[in-house]
């Protein structure tokens, strides 16, 4: 049995009030549409399995 222990995962609540923020960590859209979680020392890409539990859930499974 595999466990991940370092899956990431942000309830919507919280991803809409990192959109607030302008300084690192906020959430935002990059030029090319992606959304990216901008930490103080790097970039993550941000898709939508990263807010819906059930695509987090699917994801984990590869």
């Amino acid at each position: 049995m595999t466990i991940d222990l370092h899956a990431h995962f942000a309830p919507q609540e919280l991803v809409e009030e990192l959109t607030k923020r302008n300084i690192p960590p906020f959430v935002k859209k990059n030029n090319s549409g992606d959304r990216i979680f901008q930490m103080p020392h790097g970039i993550l890409l941000f898709g939508d399995d990263f807010v819906n539990m059930d695509l987090r859930l699917e994801f984990m499974k590869k």
